[in-house]
């Protein structure tokens, strides 16, 4: 087994997961920028939409056991690769909606599971097996992909402003399957074991 890589591959699983985090949480911040847009297409009341976004963080919430029984099933890469398919999808779905209904299914069930499959409880998963004396300095580096997330709102706003919000949720809806998918498949290993490395690096 190779003992010591010039870069062990656990931090490389951290980046993707930082992207992962950037990329799937700024999907759901985006939701704040999209906001006025709704209001003023369907003139619905501000507590009526502001419903969808409550609605998505008590799914996310309440999809955690979910997440963790899955990971304890298949696997936390298997559990990612749903919760992108599923988040993708419920962006697509957000895209095309008109109802709030519509909005409460795709935004706030849809993405609420697929972020919780995608988020912490694989990552932790994973993490925990790929690093134990720096466990934590890994972990924190992992959740500045959240605070990342929050650079994505001038793009949202670009896009908002010269296309328009149902094809600023199908864009989204595109990066995120785009990029999250790929990482979670070619870059994201479950142990070190299974690209012949130790814990942390070490023998």
């Amino acid at each position: 087994m190779r003992k010591h890589p010039y870069i062990y591959y656990g931090w490389i699983i951290v980046a993707a997961g930082i992207v992962s985090y950037a990329l799937g949480y700024g999907s759901r911040y985006s939701f704040s920028v999209i906001f006025p847009s709704l209001l003023e297409e369907f003139q619905w009341s501000r507590d009526l939409t502001a419903g969808i976004f409550s609605i998505h963080f008590l799914t996310y919430g309440l999809a955690a056991p979910i997440a963790g029984s899955l990971v304890d099933r298949i696997g936390p890469r298997k559990t990612m690769a749903l919760g992108t398919i599923l988040l993708s999808l419920g962006l697509v779905l957000s895209g095309l909606g008109n109802e709030p209904w519509h909005f409460y299914l795709s935004f706030g069930v849809t993405t609420g599971v697929g972020l919780s499959l995608t988020g912490a409880v694989p990552f932790t998963a994973v993490l925990r097996n790929w690093f134990e004396k720096r466990r934590g300095l890994a972990f924190s580096i992992l959740f500045f992909g959240v605070g990342g997330s929050f650079i994505s709102y001038p793009g949202i706003a670009f896009l908002i402003d010269n296309l328009d919000w149902r094809n600023t949720f199908l864009i989204e809806a595109a990066i995120v399957i785009g990029c999250m998918l790929p990482l979670i498949i070619f870059i994201v290993r479950y142990h070190p074991r299974d690209k012949g490395l130790f814990v942390d690096g070490t023998s």
